[in-house]
């Protein structure tokens, strides 16, 4: 199979190389047209694959700043760059943007959508929930007070806080030359002031894939059935190194009030918690502490359990099972686990009941590190009448 270096490049550049684009109208060219479309689908199916058996090698991309810290994906992955075109109207084809980076062809995130989101968090609450977070990171609660000073930004009615005018546009507060007066409209410098660079790929695993799809079903018509639209997505498991260029932040006087290290433990809990990219409403880019999820992976795969026989399993029991799908269910918020238990013969079991595999329902939260094909333990909630197992919805 053909081979790409450059994902980004094949996706915005050759992705319709070899497609017949000619528009077809008349009845006389129906049959063309039915022969271009076939030839169309099977050059998109050509790029699809290379693209989903894309790997990424052992990356080891170290950044440009003095601070930084790897988050790695979860379930159901991440979705960057959706506004870009991409669409030929193909059967088959993704038809929404993605956003890679120019040189090296990696999926990035960029720098200015990572501020987006930081800068967007000092707004929830009213600035409550970046207290909240600086407590749990023993900043003193004095500083706290002075970092959320409300001030002015430029000709703007509403005061912000001070911490937000440092971070974002780059102020800091001094004293007036010859005079104890405060003021807190002095421009740093461009070499002081705080940078978001883009995040990439990294990691240890040699040849793993990186790139998947998915689909968005707009209702446009309540009285219609939606299309589907297929979009990439990059897959769960894959580490991001997040890179700033971050700089204390010190007082009038000179006193240290949040440090650049403070400063980058608070950007990675904001985006623990918060996401970033589309469709974070139903779980696209949310992120995890790399090593959970590398522990998670290894325990949940390393060891295939034994199965045991159905008959005897008895309600609080502990099973183990392969999660063989997840689903979101968007009108509940809820994720649904569809699993594989391992009791002997029990597929054949259901089959032979012409009944589905059981199931549990999940919040978001709870499923950031589990991913289709996981192995997990589950506690029986009871056994039917007809002998089928039913799980309590949780995971041990």
């Amino acid at each position: 199979m053909e081979t790409y270096k450059n994902t980004g490049l094949l996706y915005y550049k050759h992705y319709f190389d070899d497609t017949d684009l000619k528009h077809y109208d008349s009845i006389r060219e129906k049959e063309q047209k039915k022969r271009a479309d076939k030839i169309n689908q099977e050059k998109i199916k050509e790029k699809n694959e290379i693209l989903f058996n894309s790997v990424l090698d052992n990356t080891d991309y170290e950044g440009i700043g003095n601070q930084k810290f790897d988050l790695a994906t979860v379930y159901p992955g991440l979705f960057t760059g959706s506004g870009y075109p991409h669409e030929a109207n193909i059967e088959g084809e993704l038809k929404l943007g993605f956003f890679f980076d120019y040189t090296t062809g990696l999926p990035v995130i960029p720098g200015s959508s990572v501020k987006g989101v930081l800068r967007d968090a000092f707004e929830k609450a009213d600035g409550k929930y970046v207290i909240e977070l600086l407590n749990k990171i023993d900043v003193d609660s004095n500083k706290i007070e002075y970092l959320f000073e409300k001030v002015k930004v430029d000709d703007r009615k509403e005061k912000v806080p001070f911490i937000v005018k440092h971070i974002f546009y780059g102020y800091t507060k001094a004293q007036k030359e010859n005079d104890k007066e405060v003021i807190v409209d002095k421009e740093l410098n461009v070499y002081q002031k705080d940078k978001f660079f883009d995040a990439f790929p990294v990691g240890k695993k040699d040849s793993r894939q990186f790139l998947g799809d998915d689909y968005i079903t707009p209702h446009k018509d309540p009285l219609k059935n939606p299309v589907p639209l297929r979009f990439l997505k990059v897959l769960p498991n894959v580490t991001f190194r997040f890179d700033f260029e971050l700089h204390d932040l010190k007082d009038e006087n000179g006193n240290k009030i949040l440090s650049a290290h403070e400063k980058s433990k608070l950007f990675k809990r904001i985006l623990l918690d918060l996401g970033i990219g589309a469709k974070t409403n139903v779980g696209y880019g949310q992120f995890t502490d790399e090593k959970t999820v590398e522990n998670d992976v290894q325990t949940g795969m390393e060891n295939e359990p034994d199965f045991i026989e159905k008959d005897g399993i008895e309600p609080n029991a502990e099973i183990s099972c392969r999660i063989d799908k997840i689903i979101y269910r968007a009108n509940e918020n809820l994720y649904q686990l569809y699993l594989i238990p391992y009791i002997k013969e029990y597929k054949e079991f259901l089959k032979e009941l012409n009944k589905p595999l059981p199931s549990i329902k999940l919040r978001d939260y709870q499923v950031r590190v589990i991913n289709e094909g996981d192995i997990k333990r589950f506690i029986v909630n009871r056994i039917g009448k007809d002998g089928r197992v039913f799980f309590k919805n949780e995971i041990i």
